[in-house]
């Protein structure tokens, strides 16, 4: 089981473009959690095209929870499908079809977000139930990502860091990056003294050298760089916005060290929860990026269409 958290200071350094990547590139069924404060409903807008027409997400959890629902049906009944094979097998109950699914492979769902930025301003008593109801989804063997957007002021939702796994800084790797950084570097080291317990905090960064590297921008924040991702704007597109892939997009620099990111992100999961002496399903081990095609299942539901 994984709760992984990703956040960014300021700017553009691609939370959503990464929470949505790793989500079609994860090897087990994950959630997909829009938990932008800003409310921007960048992955229906973005990577879905508005293609999936939804008055669901995390205002009707909100609303379960003031009438006192149990969240962990309410959240599965508040997704949508995040692939095009998802949502072929939409709302149908027969074996064959279920069969038919699983086959497929793993799911990939999205919780979709705030539908406006006050929302966000009311959902400070939601979040602890709905953390533990994202651990709880470790029965139903599903891993759960968090797109938590830019960092506000007060830092992250305590009950994210709680409950987290990893909770990850996005950050690109030149100076103007790195000054917003720091400061909610600080900000997050904070809370995770607050939370009483190890909290696993870490860094992505996206385009290492241009120009400071891993170990600089490590020491800066004084949080460990976990991984880094290239910065491949062509291919980002698929992620962002549902462009068209290219013929190349399995082996685009991006997809790669996206599927390099999965199991360093897994591996410092595993390690942690074994520290702290935790019960642990098996999660995906550190992997080749796969041969060319393997992805087609993951296209977007609005398009991102091969060409």
């Amino acid at each position: 089981m994984a709760v992984i958290v990703l956040t960014s200071a300021s700017g553009s350094p691609g939370v959503t473009t990464i929470a949505v990547g790793l989500t079609l590139t994860w090897h087990r069924s994950v959630l997909l959690v829009d938990a932008d404060p800003g409310a921007h409903q960048a992955v229906l807008a973005g990577y879905l095209g508005g293609q999936v027409a939804t008055g669901k997400g995390l205002q009707r959890v909100a609303e379960a929870h003031r009438d006192r629902r149990p969240l962990l049906e309410v959240v599965s009944d508040e997704t949508v499908p995040l692939t095009a094979v998802e949502l072929a097998g939409e709302g149908t109950d027969h074996g064959d079809d279920e069969a038919e699914r699983a086959d497929s492979g793993p799911s990939r769902r999205l919780l979709p977000g705030f539908a406006r930025p006050a929302n966000a301003g009311l959902f400070g008593p939601v979040w602890s139930d709905l953390a533990d109801t994202f651990v709880r989804l470790e029965t139903a063997g599903i891993d759960v990502i968090v797109d938590a957007g830019r960092m506000e002021r007060q830092g992250l939702p305590q009950p994210l860091l709680d409950r987290g796994d990893l909770l990850l800084l996005v950050t690109r790797s030149n100076l103007r990056s790195l000054v917003s950084a720091r400061t909610y570097a600080g900000v997050l080291r904070e809370q995770a003294r607050m939370a009483g317990r190890e909290v696993g905090l870490g860094v992505i960064v996206v385009g290492e050298g241009k120009p400071y590297g891993s170990r600089e921008i490590g020491r800066l924040l004084q949080m460990p760089v976990v991984s880094v991702l290239a910065d491949d704007p062509t291919t980002a597109g698929a992620f962002s916005d549902g462009a068209p892939r290219s013929r190349r997009f399995d082996r685009s620099p991006l997809v790669r060290s996206l599927h390099r990111s999965v199991g360093e992100l897994s591996g410092h999961v595993r390690r942690r929860r074994e520290r702290l002496g935790l019960v642990e399903q098996v999660l995906p081990d550190p992997v080749e990026p796969p041969e060319p095609d393997s992805t087609r299942s993951h296209a977007p539901v609005g398009g991102g269409q091969r060409v």
